[in-house]
């Protein structure tokens, strides 16, 4: 672990040991259009599997962050880079919020 000021970064190596239990999940994610061609699934079916996919990997991150010092926003990130989601791990964890939003309403 590298510290910069005041400002705790993760090591690359560090993240792949805090994601190596929820990799499976989030490799998951490109492969949804796919499964839903394959298996003859609409829209609905897909958003419902994105949702799934994203709560386990926020209550998995969330908790990786109350056990070590692993950084949220690393993990987020690790997280957009593996399932190739283009616009990054702040707009796949806002999307992950946004989902929480909706569970509570």
């Amino acid at each position: 672990r590298r510290r910069n000021g005041n400002v705790q970064t993760t090591t690359n190596e560090t993240i792949e040991e805090a994601m190596e239990d929820i990799r499976a999940t989030v490799l998951k994610i490109p492969k949804l259009a796919t499964w839903a061609a394959d298996n003859n699934r609409g829209h609905n079916d897909i958003i419902k599997k994105v949702s799934s996919y994203l709560n386990q990997i926020g209550e998995h991150i969330n908790k990786k962050t109350d056990t070590n010092d692993t950084n949220s926003a690393d993990m987020w990130n690790w997280t957009a880079k593996t399932c190739g989601f283009k616009r990054g791990g702040i707009a796949i964890q806002d999307l992950y919020m946004q989902l929480c939003d909706e569970q509570e309403m």
